[in-house]
């Protein structure tokens, strides 16, 4: 471990009244980003997808009133999304995955007719599938290919975030962890999450937190 690294535990220990050695102290060789689950949650459906929603509804040659009016007409299961300026998409992460894949359900005629967006759609839908797939350890090279294409569809799009970067070693962390990645998704914890924060602005002296979680 660096001695940057050291200093800056060192003052964290301090402001956190920890008196106890850190054990990250001991193993100055380990990579703690490695040993550190991906969270898909957080990597794609909060970082990467709402810029892809975006750039395929403003380069797919949608109109706006056609899109609003579309929505209007599916039975949504996490409640539509929200359409304002120039086909903004507005809604939560999960309304809009469910709105991402359902695009094909609002625009069926692209499977026959599909815009010169349609590449960026159909490797994302691959990309997400696989990386929740059980199979994925056994189809190994498969899903390194497409998370390959994943990234270069990025870098032609122009969708610059760092979870690109973080997505393009799902492969590698699905052979460390021995399969899908689904179970390190912070959206199984969310709930909880939120519980916490909640306790965290009523707390005064944030010390009993922790003790006052329903576990």
């Amino acid at each position: 471990m660096s001695e940057f690294c050291l200093m800056k535990l060192t003052k964290l220990k301090l402001i956190s009244n920890i008196r106890a050695r850190s054990e990250l102290s001991f193993r100055p060789r380990m990579n703690i980003f490695k040993i550190s689950p991906p969270d898909i949650f957080h990597d794609f459906l909060e970082g990467v997808l709402p810029d892809v929603v975006q750039v395929i509804a403003q380069k797919s040659g949608i109109r706006k009133k056609n899109l609003i009016s579309r929505i209007k007409q599916i039975k949504w299961v996490n409640g539509p999304v929200s359409v304002i300026n120039q086909l903004e998409i507005c809604g939560n992460a999960v309304q809009k995955l469910e709105f991402f894949f359902r695009l094909i359900e609002i625009y069926p005629e692209w499977l026959n007719n599909p815009p010169n967006i349609f590449p960026l759609y159909e490797v994302v839908r691959k990309t997400v599938f696989k990386i929740c797939s059980p199979s994925s350890i056994y189809d190994y090279s498969l899903f390194r290919s497409e998370v390959e294409k994943f990234v270069e569809m990025m870098k032609i799009n122009e969708i610059k975030r760092a979870k690109a970067h973080f997505i393009s070693h799902y492969p590698s962390l699905v052979g460390f962890y021995g399969g899908s990645l689904v179970s390190y998704s912070s959206r199984r914890f969310e709930r909880k999450n939120k519980e916490v924060k909640s306790l965290i602005l009523h707390s005064r002296n944030f010390k009993d937190v922790a003790y006052s979680l329903p576990w």
